[in-house]
């Protein structure tokens, strides 16, 4: 009876697992602080103007856009990506 709780009481005092530590990947949001892009006037056209007026105000609206576009995409790309 003795040599049976001796052996009880030595298997109480194995050693507790170590636990190791788990790396884990999580995206963290970052915030972007790119300046405010000004929107453009576009120019407002005239129902009654003629067809070279007209075509005139859509090539400068076509050409405000291209830049505003360009300026938005640039603001865009400056703030960065989240990664894992």
């Amino acid at each position: 009876m003795k040599a049976l709780a001796l052996l009880l009481a030595l298997c109480a005092c194995a050693e507790a697992p170590v636990l190791k530590p788990v790396e884990v990947d999580v995206p963290v949001p970052v915030m972007c602080w790119a300046a405010p892009v000004a929107r453009p006037d576009f120019p407002v056209l005239d129902a009654r103007a003629d067809l070279f007026i007209k075509t005139r105000g859509l090539l400068k609206e076509l050409t405000l856009r291209k830049a505003y576009e360009a300026a938005l995409e640039a603001a865009l790309h400056s703030c960065p990506e989240e990664k894992l």
